[in-house]
């Protein structure tokens, strides 16, 4: 399941997003594990046969799920842009995702100019055509069944509005009067024209009505790459992951030393004790025990002047 072209973090997009109980002590190690295990549990063989029909190879997969995950806010929109982008591969249109300019960068920029679409990487969709050398993110399982399930579209544009929201065109005029309804027609005319500094969001990009009335193809990846991970469809999920180290709820708490002979309670009930089911959440603290003074000497003591206290403490209960 590994691209055909040097990647940046190979590790990247395998570690499925989730929650994860954590033991104390783990190692990263341990949590890349845990994590790249439940992507393999993603990925059964169904979902394999599944991916594989589509001409894609397993990498590619997880590639275009990851550039899904970071162009869309709303889940809904995720199947549409998912078909936007499996039409432009097939039409040989560069995708021109701003997700991949902002992984370029390093950070996510909001407004993306036109100098930054010119940035020289193979990460870069605006200068390379096809998908990264790998995933710029981990994609989710509602990214993955959207690349899974992709719309089928005639859409081929698509542009956000300020609340995050995706508008989808079919032709080029379309497009820009989307992006003009958006954000103005001074940036809308910027989409037409390679000069100035417009945000790429707003710009509207190359004319690619035309690419779009060719032949397409629909292998997204190389035979190889497909033939290469054809081992792998019928394979089970395994779950090989055990936790090195022991979690804090079953650490058992050592039991208090017994008291020296000289300290022996008065009295001789036994102190409350935590049920055993609660034992691994509250620790057991020794309860507090009413003792008698220290043994002393015999001696007599006149009835007509002296009392003996009751008890040493007499507010009962446990200090606070």
């Amino acid at each position: 399941m590994k691209g055909t072209k040097p990647t940046t973090y190979p590790v990247e997009g395998f570690l499925f997003p989730s929650t994860y109980e954590v033991p104390v002590g783990a190692t990263p190690k341990d949590v890349i594990l845990m994590m790249s295990e439940q992507m393999n549990r993603y990925l059964t063989p169904a979902v394999k046969k599944q991916i594989q029909a589509q001409h894609m190879s397993i990498h590619d997969f997880v590639t275009l799920a990851s550039i899904v995950e970071r162009e869309s806010l709303y889940d809904a929109d995720r199947p549409t842009i998912a078909g936007v982008f499996k039409k432009r591969l097939a039409h040989g249109i560069p995708l021109q995702s701003d997700a991949t300019i902002s992984y370029v960068l390093g950070y996510a920029k909001e407004n993306v100019t036109l100098g930054d679409t010119q940035l020289q990487s193979p990460y870069n969709t605006y200068v390379s055509k096809g998908l990264p050398p790998g995933p710029i993110a981990n994609p989710g399982k509602k990214a993955l069944d959207a690349v899974l399930h992709s719309e089928d579209t005639d859409y081929l544009y698509f542009v956000a509005d300020k609340d995050g929201h995706n508008h989808f065109s079919k032709t080029y005029a379309e497009h820009l009067a989307e992006v003009e309804k958006i954000y103005g027609a001074e940036q809308a005319s910027a989409g037409s024209s390679n000069q100035g500094q417009a945000p790429a969001l707003a710009q509207a990009g190359p004319n690619y009505d035309v690419a779009a009335t060719s032949e397409p193809d629909y292998n997204y990846s190389s035979a190889e790459a497909v033939a290469a991970d054809s081992q792998y469809v019928d394979v089970e999920p395994t779950y090989t992951y055990t936790p090195t180290t022991v979690p804090a709820a079953t650490q058992v708490t050592p039991a208090p030393a017994a008291p020296a002979a000289s300290e022996q309670p008065a009295t001789t009930s036994s102190p409350s004790q935590i049920p055993e089911s609660m034992q691994q959440v509250v620790p057991q603290q020794p309860a507090p025990v009413q003792s008698a003074p220290a043994a002393e000497e015999p001696r007599m003591i006149r009835p007509s002047t002296q009392t003996v206290p009751a008890s040493g403490n007499n507010r009962g209960g446990v200090d606070r």
